[in-house]
């Protein structure tokens, strides 16, 4: 999947809101990224952005994180990937901005205990 233009969302009760980006993050999905980013900022401290579906990263879907996230540490906020692929990581790491972002991924397998019968 390329290009997909709709970001959906879900809530998370570990960042307050969530963002799902899935396929190539191109400048179509990173205007839109952009426009949900300005509301967030105006009703939301911490986001979450999940990417485990993400394929290639435009430079303006990077301009558009690193907006949003200077406009939540203004107000004590902060940005949480979620299963960020290793490409993602790279660019961050390769453009200073790996500090910028929380990072965590969800853990491989079923949770404790669930894989053991009683």
């Amino acid at each position: 999947m390329s290009g997909d233009t709709s970001i959906p969302w879900c809530d998370s009760p570990a960042t307050g809101q969530e963002i799902r980006l899935v396929g190539d993050v191109n400048v179509l999905v990173a205007e839109q990224f952009h426009r949900e980013a300005v509301d967030l900022v105006r009703t939301r401290k911490d986001v979450g952005i999940e990417c485990r579906e993400v394929g290639s990263v435009d430079v303006s879907a990077l301009q558009v994180l690193v907006a949003l996230s200077d406009a939540l540490a203004s107000q004590g906020g902060r940005i949480t990937l979620r299963n960020p692929p290793r490409e993602l990581e790279d660019v961050l790491g390769l453009t200073g901005l790996e500090g910028r972002f929380l990072r965590c991924r969800d853990p491989v397998g079923p949770p404790p205990n669930e894989s053991e019968v009683t």
